[in-house]
């Protein structure tokens, strides 16, 4: 009989373990996993840079009286300035040294008068007011302000009718003339290197009465120019405009 109930013990130890095991089984069979799920949208937007645009300088077509210049030495200086008056563009002409005794501007039909450059600014961060103006040398790559100007030559067009000099030709032979450039606003008289700016748009325009104009000189020695050096003109390299608006 001890042999009997020492057996039941162990069975029943047994069975206790059996069942401590089933139950961790039910319990793990019994967990239950939860997932969620949400949606994320990427960004990505499109917008103008900033970015200036001017329209080209002109100078102007001038008739040289050579009868009179011949043998002459003087340097005669053109001078091109503007103004915006509340979008009204206006420009002038001076003649600086003696230029007013050997040389007339051609109001010849086909041929345009002298206008200065019309500069927009747009897309600028709104909220800056800062502004500037800056001309690239082309001889050394260095930024010049706006108000002190860039000096460049003149060359000869090889090809006459993409400007607006009416029915000239190329020159045969170039002459030596000089070009600056500088920067006006809203006062003509007064070279700039700033420009005003609508801080709620980050604009500048002309017809809004703000941007800026460009203007400048053209020199040269009448006395030195014959027919062959009669033609259109034009700058050796376009000239770079910089400018900047910040805080």
């Amino acid at each position: 009989m001890r042999g009997v109930t020492s057996g039941m013990r162990i069975f029943s130890t047994k069975n206790t373990v059996s069942a401590a095991a089933a139950v961790a089984l039910l319990v793990a069979g019994s967990a239950t996993a939860q997932t969620a799920s949400t949606g994320v949208d990427a960004y990505v937007g499109l917008a103008d840079a900033m970015g200036v645009e001017c329209s080209d300088v002109h100078f102007g077509v001038w008739r040289v009286e050579q009868s009179l210049a011949t043998g002459t030495s003087s340097v005669d200086v053109i001078e091109l300035v503007g103004e915006n008056a509340a979008g009204t563009v206006t420009s002038d002409v001076n003649f600086l040294n003696n230029g007013d005794d050997f040389l007339a501007v051609s109001a010849a039909t086909g041929i345009d008068a002298p206008a200065v450059g019309e500069c927009d600014v747009t897309g600028a961060n709104t909220g800056q007011s800062t502004t500037s103006i800056k001309f690239v040398d082309p001889t050394d790559s260095s930024e010049v302000a706006g108000d002190t100007g860039v000096s460049f030559d003149f060359t000869a067009v090889a090809d006459a009718s993409a400007y607006a000099f009416g029915p000239l030709g190329a020159p045969q032979t170039a002459a030596s003339i000089k070009g600056k450039l500088v920067s006006y606003t809203s006062d003509k008289t007064t070279p700039a290197s700033t420009f005003a700016i609508d801080t709620a748009t980050g604009d500048s325009t002309i017809e809004k009465g703000r941007g800026f104009l460009i203007g400048g000189t053209v020199a040269m020695e009448p006395g030195n120019i014959t027919d062959n050096s009669l033609g259109g003109y034009v700058s050796d390299n376009p000239v770079e405009v910089v400018v900047s608006v910040t805080n």
